[in-house]
């Protein structure tokens, strides 16, 4: 035996280099087939929870659930496909549900896709994908004329992205991708249902975006959009880009004229037809044969009426804003009764370090993140901004984790807006928290 031992000893000493890849090599080896075991173990888990669905039996009259899938394959550098068949596919299937999928091959397709879409065609949409393809589809939603289409339909999130900012609000913080994945399959089998506020968002140039996180502009917002160019740094981009901004001209303010309704001022609400609406009952009554026999009018239904604020220039407050981050939230990351959209406004003048130190804080989480609990904050019912831009300047808005080109736009809270799936006991959650980090 001590022979045996000798000889190991002898031979590691002598080939030292490959004894130590060997064990480096087995060592992951072995963690790799651990982790694809527990995965492997929790994917059978969730598909025998959701076949107790899919066995459940169904009047002669019913039709099983049917949702439509909108899948970018684009997402997680292409492996958007591979996550969902591996991961939600399963889990739908078993559970008894229809589902079509459609892959999504550019830009702007969803919402073209929705401009046709009717609610007989499917039950639930689904978007398998990250923040933009969510984006995208809210808006797609949102947009669409057939107000009751938005009403009844109900929207189911598979977070695919990188980010998933409001998948993070829904399901909780959850480091494991394949779970996560799967308890968001799991909220769509379950069906509980929440509602949840839209923020609407109209520009100048009449293309309206329909949101659910909120909005951010300022220094750390410009250099999330700028460390891309500084790839070849590798992991330290991030960090370099931050300290690359403290080289530039300083303060990097940004300067915008902001108009908001206080949350405090109590608004009158007034129940109107719109163009549209009036124009589509003279067609109803054209063609009714009530009316044509009784030369009656058939009156408008409730759905046909839609409330809208009544403001006066008096409800206004104007500021003059020099600050180097600007934040407008969404309630739906709050907790309470009186709804309203939460501004924060930043510091007009601080110091490099601080600005470094901060944006270097926020690389560490993959939360949504709304300024700091430093920054002034308000309430508001209504918000109007007009950013300054200097002859040949770029300004950004982060919209939901998209960018878009900063211009004039007024933002209104639209509450309960949407339905969407949701899970009230996720597997893995965490508590959010209030103020200016919301998962």
């Amino acid at each position: 035996m001590a022979s045996v031992v000798s000889r190991v000893v002898k031979t590691v000493r002598n080939h030292w280099k490959k004894s130590v890849f060997g064990c480096v090599a087995v060592a992951y080896g072995t963690q790799y087939a651990t982790n694809l075991y527990k995965t492997e173990t929790l994917r059978r888990e969730y598909c025998q929870e959701a076949l107790k669905y899919g066995m459940k039996s169904i009047q002669l009259t019913q039709r099983p659930r049917k949702v439509m899938v909108f899948l970018n394959p684009a997402v997680s550098r292409g492996k958007g496909v591979k996550l969902f068949e591996k991961n939600a596919a399963p889990i739908l299937n078993l559970a008894g549900i229809q589902i079509d999928v459609v892959k999504l091959e550019y830009e702007g397709q969803a919402k073209q896709l929705l401009t046709v879409l009717e609610k007989d065609e499917t039950d639930a949409i689904i978007v398998a994908g990250g923040d933009g393809t969510l984006l995208e589809t809210v808006t797609g939603i949102m947009r669409k004329k057939d107000k009751a289409f938005c009403q009844n339909i109900t929207l189911g999130v598979l977070p695919l992205g990188r980010t998933n900012r409001f998948a993070r609000r829904l399901f909780g913080e959850d480091p494991n991708q394949v779970r996560f994945i799967m308890d968001a399959a799991m909220a769509v089998v379950e069906a509980t249902v929440k509602p949840v506020d839209v923020l609407e968002i109209k520009a100048e140039d009449g293309k309206d975006t329909y949101a659910l996180s909120g909005l951010q502009l300022g220094v750390y917002n410009d250099a999330e959009e700028r460390k891309s160019k500084y790839w070849y740094f590798g992991p330290l981009k991030s960090r370099w880009t931050y300290l690359r901004t403290g080289m530039n001209k300083w303060p990097p303010d940004v300067k915008l004229d902001m108009e908001y309704i206080p949350a405090m001022v109590p608004l009158r609400i007034k129940r109107v037809l719109t163009e549209e609406k009036v124009k589509e009952i003279e067609q109803r009554n054209k063609w009714s044969l009530f009316s044509f026999f009784y030369k009656s009018r058939i009156p408008p239904k409730d759905e046909d009426y839609e409330e809208v604020y009544q403001i006066t220039e008096e409800d206004w407050v104007k500021r003059e804003l020099s600050t180097v981050e600007l934040t407008v939230m969404s309630s739906n990351y709050y907790e309470g009764p009186n709804k309203s959209l939460q501004i924060g406004i930043g510091p007009t003048s601080p110091s490099k370090t601080e600005v470094i130190e901060e944006g270097w804080r926020r690389i560490k989480s993959k939360s949504l993140l709304f300024g700091t609990e430093q920054n002034e904050h308000l309430k508001a019912h209504k918000i109007r901004l007009k950013p300054e831009k200097k002859e040949g300047q770029q300004m950004w808005f982060n919209v939901d984790g998209e960018a878009f080109e900063s211009c004039p736009v007024e933002m209104t809270l639209l509450k309960n807006k949407l339905k969407m799936f949701w899970r009230q006991n996720p597997s893995y959650t965490t508590p959010l928290t209030v103020g200016t980090n919301a998962s």
